[in-house]
């Protein structure tokens, strides 16, 4: 299917992890330009190498950034402008699952996690709203199934989680009919170096016993699957779809 994304500019936040570089190769495949965020510069420039051996490097754009940092997300947002003259599309992937595991997780804890993955979406999603009501673009939110159904993540994650799916939802009917937003809820992800590899390797039997019982498909899902549903939203194939939140997980949240 030709989603029809040639020259769209994307601005990529979280781009080094598993699936942020999956969606960054998804839309250079797409023949988009990529600008590419993230916090740690020697990630980007590895993640970029990888990427020049098979794509344009005219069309990838490095962006060295805290996107809980409102001067620093702002000035990547400005870099990206400036070289492309406008933004397309928005993915706001920041975030992770680091917690406590206690039913109510201590003050601290439950700060951090609202700072890690609620603010920095908000903090990229003030950045971006401008230029893409400017664009008729369209932002997409990645959340988790922890903010659909409570499925034993830890509870500060979980809020989080669930936060920016409404935030997409609000957004969505606030930026409209300019602006498209959408949310993609990823389930469990496997890519190496990542929670479910580590886990898969300390507690196998765990593993195969939680994917043969609680996931319909009976496998874990692949970054491709996140970045080909990113695809698709941002693309004008889904240009009647807002407020949604696309849950990508084998079918888990349909389990009673």
């Amino acid at each position: 299917m030709d989603l029809q994304l040639n020259q769209k500019v994307v601005i990529l936040s979280g781009a080094t992890g598993g699936i942020g570089s999956a969606m960054a190769r998804r839309f250079l495949e797409e023949q988009c330009r990529v600008s590419l965020i993230g916090r740690s510069e020697k990630k980007l420039r590895i993640l970029k190498d990888s990427l020049d051996t098979q794509f344009d490097k005219k069309k990838i754009l490095l962006n060295v950034a805290d996107c809980d940092d409102a001067v620093s997300t702002a000035a990547a947002i400005e870099k990206t402008v400036d070289e492309w003259s406008k933004v397309d599309v928005v993915i706001a992937n920041v975030g992770n699952g680091q917690s406590e595991s206690q039913a109510l997780p201590s003050k601290e804890s439950f700060s951090e996690t609202l700072r890690v993955n609620l603010r920095g979406a908000e903090t990229v999603a003030r950045a971006t709203a401008g230029e893409l009501i400017k664009s008729k673009g369209n932002l997409i939110i990645i959340s988790s199934i922890a903010g659909l159904k409570a499925i034993g993540a830890p509870t500060d994650y979980s809020v989080a989680k669930a936060a920016l799916i409404m935030l997409a939802k609000q957004l969505s009917n606030k930026l409209a009919p300019s602006v498209r937003v959408n949310c993609i809820a990823p389930g469990n992800i496997f890519f190496r170096g990542g929670r479910w590899d580590e886990l898969s390797i300390s507690d196998p039997l765990m593993v195969d016993d939680l994917l043969k019982k609680k996931v319909p498909l009976k496998r874990f899902g692949t970054p491709e699957d996140i970045a080909n549903a990113a695809a698709f939203l941002s693309s004008d194939k889904a240009k009647f779809i807002t407020g949604v939140c696309l849950a990508v997980d084998g079918g888990q949240c349909s389990m009673g």
